[in-house]
């Protein structure tokens, strides 16, 4: 109930292993989606947001759903990409947004119940169609055929298990290649003249020897 304010005493608390389980990856995946959430809005707006704004938002945000019982909150990119595509310009929507939602929840809450399932399943297709950029898809194919197939295969596991499995996915297949990356060594050859030194690639080295002899 939205009268039950209180914050909870930490006079007897005891913080289980169980505990700590739970919430660590809540909060993880909180601020990833979050910030991918911030991060496809850049994209769609040719913009630069701030990280430490973001987790820090995000942050007071779940502090005062805790002290109203809420459960944790995140950045909503189905929302997000909806409001974009709808016109916003500035974060006076987030506001109108959101003063929507409380208004919906204190008085017209009830009447969600009359709501059909196939009128809110409608509606989430029409975001879902919205928010793909088939341009972008196919230039991202003729880049980058592993981003590619990598960002389909996140896009099953989000449709068929849940976008936080999705993002999880996502984020293990990104980490593994990386560190694939990283396995292998990179070397470079410095040359000494009457110029500046300039850094040769291996690949250059080896066409310079070739002429020269």
């Amino acid at each position: 109930d939205l009268h039950v304010v209180s914050i909870p005493s930490f006079k007897n608390a005891y913080v289980s292993w169980d505990i700590l389980i739970g919430t660590i990856p809540v909060a993880f995946v909180a601020i990833l989606e979050t910030l991918i959430s911030a991060k496809i809005a850049d994209k769609m707006t040719k913009t630069t947001f701030d990280s430490s704004r973001e987790v820090l938002g995000l942050g007071i945000a779940n502090l005062l759903s805790g002290v109203f019982g809420g459960i944790p909150a995140t950045a909503a990119l189905a929302r997000t990409a909806l409001n974009i595509k709808s016109g916003a310009k500035s974060r006076v929507s987030g506001l109108v947004n959101a003063a929507f939602v409380l208004v919906l929840s204190l008085f017209l809450l009830q009447l969600f119940v009359y709501l059909p399932l196939p009128v809110v399943a409608a509606q989430v297709c029409v975001v879902a169609v919205r928010m793909v950029d088939v341009s972008s898809l196919v230039h991202l194919f003729r880049a980058d055929k592993y981003k590619f197939f990598k960002a389909m295969l996140v896009a099953v596991v989000c449709i068929v298990k849940d976008p936080t499995w999705g993002i999880c996915v996502g984020f293990v297949i990104s980490l593994l290649r990386f560190s694939e990356k990283l396995a292998y060594g990179h070397s470079e050859v410095i040359l000494y003249n009457q110029n500046p030194a300039v850094l040769v690639s291996n690949e250059e080295m080896d066409a310079r020897v070739n002429n020269l002899t």
